[in-house]
């Protein structure tokens, strides 16, 4: 008998696991993940031996079930013990976390030590006990410094959430010292914890607005927190110190990184801008002039500046003027060609049949179609609708010069440009304005270098060389478009020579450019050379048909139409050269002047030599003395002037640098 309990004793002894919060026991044959027998989560159940009764006991099956269901009570007292001892360690350890937070916090905010200024060694992290009937800072005695010592207890928090609510708030002018020693979104979102705790009652005072250190992005979190006390005179000072800074007079122009800073600044009343500020913001890129155009309190005194002129003051009735008068000249045009067409149509010669009306209609279809090709490329200047932000309407599309005859885009760029312009408030459509004018000054352009000034040298050699077949008193339509012709073309060089030499932050082309696009921003003192390269255009059509008048005069007056044929094609050689740098090179303008120094001798010349050169029965000379003297003589003047103009700007510019170098 004892040699069975002695076996049993030894044997019999089983290690149970406890199975937490339900899980189903884990793998026993994991050694690495098994608990040991020390373990709490094990109980130890009883031997055989201990669970057993004598043998001769017939009740000992049932008092040893019984010592069964009261350990499995046991086990669950203390399942119940240990779980509530795994609990209060999960809160300790919170506790714990939260004081090392509490440490880290306050390492992170403590000023450096020994600095001698005993207002930067308080705490920058302040708590402010509020019961509801008193304001924040009210009192000295509200304040307390946050240590580790001041963390209640469970207990004690308990008490005083029944009681009152604690309410946290952070020292701005610590808060602004921290940022800018280590400027981070952290530090950032202080400055605005601290800010949230200010209002018109406790404004931010000047002496509190310079420990931003003119820092552009204190300044503007300040300003739009509305406690920055507007009239106190050392704010005014140090906002404006903080516009100069950002607005730099010796920088070119306004770094990009600045711009969103901007708003918040200019749009206080008492902000101004130097003229040399001025300048370098206007020409920053469109974005900065859009500022300006909302914001026209800080421009300098003066009337005469570029921003006023163009979009401040009432230039817009100017606007709309010069687009209503180009569509009209353009109708007029337009109406001069189809007269020709039916004049030489219904034209009653049995040697022609036409063919002068089939050749007006071939000439017509030709520039309309260069028309259209020479918008669609110069619209792709202009920059994308995005930069519009939201719109009324659709920006006028140069896909509807598709439709022939009706100047269908003119007129719907001056309806878009009204609707806009009724709506522009503050400058809220400035750039949109600006590019529609500046489109449709380029279409005008257009028009009157592919239809108009072919149109007009075609039906002046058909007029002049068939006066028998064409009496004066039929040739109304040809005087409506010669003077329509002729002052399409001069309406439209004045308005791009307008649009470049008075616009600011624009690029060849006249729209607006922005920041991003910097770099193709054209200065105010190349508009000059620019237009003279406009000009070149219409001197090419000039020239083409000279040599072509004089090509088929050859056999009437054989020298004076080798001579012009000879300056014509030299002249046309060189144009061809400055066109093809003009769009394959990267270079600047000025340093394709070089080009207009051959070119102006021979233009010269060519005007001279066909106003002194008389040979009656010369054809090429007939035309050249009719109506296309008055075109020629404009186009030479104009270009001349021009010339002389670059000529002197580059020689003010040229001595302007010699004197500073001089220095």
């Amino acid at each position: 008998m004892s040699d069975d309990l002695s076996i049993h004793s030894s044997s019999d002894i089983s290690v149970k696991p406890v199975c937490l919060l339900g899980g189903s026991p884990r793998d026993l044959d994991d050694d690495s993940r098994m608990l040991t027998a020390e373990s709490s989560a094990f109980v130890t159940a009883r031997s055989a031996v201990d669970l057993s009764v004598a043998s001769n006991d017939p009740f000992g099956p049932q008092e040893e079930h019984q010592d069964t269901s009261r350990n499995a009570q046991e086990s669950d007292a203390q399942q119940t013990r240990l779980w509530g001892t795994i609990q209060n360690k999960a809160v300790k350890a919170l506790l714990n976390a939260a004081v090392s937070a509490g440490h880290l916090l306050e390492r992170m905010l403590e000023p450096p030590v020994g600095n001698g200024n005993p207002s930067q060694d308080a705490s920058l992290l302040q708590v402010v006990h509020t019961n509801g009937l008193t304001e924040p800072f009210d009192a000295p005695n509200h304040i307390t410094h946050l240590t580790l010592d001041d963390l209640p207890d469970e207990e004690e928090e308990e008490e005083e959430e029944e009681l009152e609510t604690p309410r946290i708030e952070i020292d701005l002018v610590s808060t602004l010292q921290a940022y800018c020693k280590n400027p981070s979104d952290c530090f950032g979102h202080l400055v605005a914890a601290a800010l949230s705790s200010r209002s018109k009652e406790n404004p931010v005072t000047g002496d509190e607005l310079k420990e931003a250190r003119l820092n552009p992005y204190l300044v503007r979190m300040i300003i739009d927190s509305r406690c920055l006390d507007l009239e106190d005179k050392t704010v005014h000072a140090e906002i404006q110190r903080c516009v100069d800074t950002v607005i730099s007079s010796e920088s070119g122009r306004v770094s990009l990184s600045f711009y969103e800073y901007l708003p918040s600044l200019l749009k206080l009343n008492f902000v101004r801008l130097s003229p040399e500020r001025y300048a370098v913001m206007k020409d920053s890129g469109f974005e900065f002039l859009k500022l300006l155009c909302e914001y026209p309190h800080v421009l300098p005194p003066g009337r005469l500046n570029s921003i006023r002129l163009n979009y401040v003051h009432s230039t817009c009735y100017f606007d709309f003027f010069t687009m209503i008068l180009s569509t009209v000249l353009e109708i007029f045009c337009i109406t001069g060609i189809i007269l020709a067409l039916i004049e030489w149509v219904t034209l009653n010669d049995e040697r022609f049949e036409g063919v002068f009306g089939y050749y007006t209609a071939l000439v017509y279809g030709i520039g309309y179609a260069a028309h259209l090709i020479g918008m669609i490329f110069l619209m792709r200047g202009k920059a994308r609708n995005a930069v519009y932000g939201k719109m009324i309407c659709a920006f006028p599309s140069p896909h509807l010069l598709v439709v022939p005859v009706v100047p269908l885009y003119n007129l719907v760029s001056i309806f878009t440009y009204v609707r806009y312009r009724k709506a522009n408030r503050c400058g809220k459509y400035v750039v949109i304005l600006h590019d529609i004018v500046a489109a449709q000054v380029l279409s005008s352009l257009c028009f009157a270098l592919c239809v108009a000034m072919p149109q007009f040298i075609y039906q002046s050699i058909v007029v002049v060389d068939n006066k028998k077949l064409l009496p004066t008193p039929k040739q109304h339509f040809f005087k409506l478009l010669t003077a329509s012709a002729i002052l399409t073309f001069l309406v439209s060089i004045l308005r791009m020579l307008r649009a470049l030499a008075m616009y600011d932050s624009i690029n060849c082309f006249g729209f607006a450019c922005f920041g991003y696009q910097r770099e193709r921003i054209i200065e105010k003192y190349s508009a000059i050379v620019r237009m003279i390269h406009v000009l070149c255009l219409f001197l090419f059509e000039l020239n083409v048909s000279f040599l072509v008048l004089g090509a088929i005069s050859v056999a009437d007056c054989k020298t004076t139409s080798i001579t012009t044929m000879a300056m014509a094609g030299a002249s046309i050689v060189i144009l061809l050269v400055l066109f093809f740098l003009l769009l394959l090179s990267r270079e600047s303008v000025f340093r394709l002047m070089w080009a207009l120094l051959p070119l102006t001798p021979l233009q010269i010349s060519l005007f001279i030599y066909q106003y002194y050169t008389f040979d009656g029965g010369c054809r090429f000379l007939i035309v050249r003395n009719g109506n296309v003297a008055l075109f020629c003589f404009v186009m030479w003047i104009l270009f001349l002037f021009l010339v002389l103009w670059a000529m002197q700007l580059v020689v003010v510019f040229l001595s302007g640098k010699l004197r500073s170098l001089s220095r």
